[in-house]
């Protein structure tokens, strides 16, 4: 028989490297949703800077850059804060 310090040592020795897999697996899947966010922001940006540009300036391509510019920094930006952009 195993005393309790020595079962509770035994099962961390035997969880450890799935906890590890598990923990990676999270950390992967946090990165890969913070730069679809951003991907979705800056594509909201590229669309209102190329409709904003055709309808005011009747000249779509460096309007739509400056708002994809300009989505990217949002993008950045309401990552830093605690704000969900997507939830």
């Amino acid at each position: 028989m195993l005393t309790r310090d020595e079962a509770d040592e035994a099962s961390e020795v035997i969880l450890e490297p799935e906890r590890e897999r598990l923990a990676k697996k999270q950390r992967r899947k946090r990165r890969w949703w913070a730069c679809f966010q951003k991907f979705q922001v800056a594509l909201i940006g590229f669309i209102v800077g190329s409709v904003l540009g055709d309808y005011f300036f009747s000249d779509v391509y460096p309007w739509n850059v400056v708002g994809l510019v300009i989505g990217l920094f949002l993008g950045v930006i309401l990552q830093r804060f605690p704000v969900p952009v997507n939830k």
